[in-house]
C-alpha cells in the first residue's frame, strides 16, 4: 500500500507544480505579447502566414509589370511596323537612272 500512496503524493505533487510551471509561462508569454515582444514560434508563425500574402501579392505585381511590358513590346512592333510599310510606299531610289547616264556618258566615248 505504501507504492500507492506514494504514486498518488507524487501525482498530486506533480499536477500542483506543473500547473503553477505552466501558469506562470503563460503569464509572462501573454504579458510578451501584449508589449509585441513575441517568441521566436509566433514570429515564425506569423511571418509564414504573411509570406504567402506577400508571395500573392509579389505574383502579381510581376504579372502586372509583364502584362505592361508586353504592351509597350507591342507598340514598338507595331511603329517599326508602320514605318516599314511607308517606307515600301515610298518611289525607290533612282538607281536604275543613274545606270543609264553612265551609259550615254560611255556610248559616245565607245563609238570613237
Amino acid at each position: 500500500m505504501s507504492q500507492k500512496d506514494g504514486f498518488s503524493t507524487g501525482f498530486l505533487l506533480g499536477s500542483i507544480v506543473g500547473g503553477l510551471v505552466g501558469g506562470t509561462i503563460g503569464v509572462l508569454l501573454a504579458n510578451r505579447q501584449q508589449e509585441g515582444d513575441e517568441p521566436e514560434v509566433l514570429r515564425r508563425v506569423k511571418a509564414r502566414t504573411q509570406g504567402k500574402n506577400s508571395d500573392a501579392q509579389s505574383i502579381e505585381s510581376a504579372r502586372q509589370s509583364l502584362e505592361d511590358k508586353i504592351a509597350d513590346l507591342n507598340g514598338a512592333i507595331d511603329e517599326v511596323r508602320s514605318s516599314l510599310s511607308e517606307a515600301q510606299l515610298e518611289p525607290p531610289l533612282e538607281i536604275g537612272r543613274t545606270h543609264q547616264q553612265v551609259r550615254s556618258i560611255e556610248t559616245p566615248a565607245a563609238a570613237e
